[in-house]
């Protein structure tokens, strides 16, 4: 059991990456975005890489797309840079109605401008959206920094 459970919706958490695998309990299996392992086909492009469904919620999504997508709509996946291939899977999970998201590694590799970034980015987007999100890192500094949202054992 996490010190945080049951998690609250519209809230953003930390955990080392080890600790999610064995003893995160939810009922369904969160939506994982991985750095090093993007979900992303290099031959289409960014737009049809987000791979909507016919009945994706266009107000949740709009935005988003508008925001983070456009720039970079006929890019080809091969080309995508990490953060336009996260903020494409996002949108995708977005779509799909997920409600958890386990975002893996992106705190550890990005630059830290963009990590902030993308840190004040999702929080607002989780409490838009009351969503559960859960950064996993290895950096010492945010468990530190974020101590009241740390999950632990």
């Amino acid at each position: 059991m996490l010190n945080k459970q049951p998690l609250e919706v519209g809230q953003i958490y930390f955990s080392q990456p080890e600790l999610l695998k064995t003893v995160l309990q939810l009922p369904n299996q969160p939506f994982t975005i991985d750095y090093a392992q993007p979900k992303i086909l290099p031959f289409l492009s960014g737009w049809d890489n987000l791979l909507l469904p016919k009945d994706a919620d266009q107000s949740v999504i709009s935005s988003l797309i508008d925001q983070y997508v456009k720039k970079v709509r006929t890019t080809l996946g091969s080309a995508l840079k990490p953060i336009d291939q996260f903020w494409i899977q996002f949108i995708r999970g977005l779509a799909n109605r997920q409600q958890v998201f386990v975002l893996t590694r992106y705190l550890d590799q990005l630059p830290p401008r963009d990590a902030r970034q993308l840190l004040n980015d999702v929080r607002k987007i989780a409490a838009d959206n009351e969503l559960i999100i859960i950064f996993t890192t290895e950096q010492e500094s945010v468990f530190e920094s974020f101590k009241k949202q740390v999950l632990t054992r």
